[in-house]
């Protein structure tokens, strides 16, 4: 994958999406500065995440920005998402390539053990 050093911001979201989410998230990504936005709900249900992924996935797609799906390798192939962020509380990486397969892995390393 080639990386644009004039365009790399790697941008989380909230925990929470409020109503005006979605206009931000344009306004920041028209900037054209970010690479990659993960989406990082931990406390919504499957279906919400899946119906706030939708409208990010396409958003992100629109502005040619790379996009993560926190945790849950099963949102990313529902979605079609670029990836997936692994905690190290997560599943393990080599299943989570069996189920994703060539998409973007990344894994938390502060602390790691492995």
């Amino acid at each position: 994958m080639r990386i644009n050093k004039k365009k790399f911001i790697y941008l989380i979201s909230p925990t929470k999406i409020y109503p005006s989410f979605y206009k931000d998230l344009i306004k920041v990504l028209k900037s054209r500065k970010v690479s990659f936005f993960q989406l990082r709900l931990k406390k919504e249900s499957f279906k919400k995440k899946i119906m706030i992924g939708r409208k990010i996935r396409n958003i992100c797609k629109k502005f040619n920005v790379k996009f993560i799906i926190n945790d849950d390798v099963l949102i990313v192939k529902k979605l079609n998402a670029d990836g997936c962020h692994l905690g190290q509380k997560d599943m393990d990486i080599i299943e989570a390539r069996r189920v994703i397969g060539r998409k973007i892995i990344g894994v938390t390393c502060h602390n790691s053990t492995k």
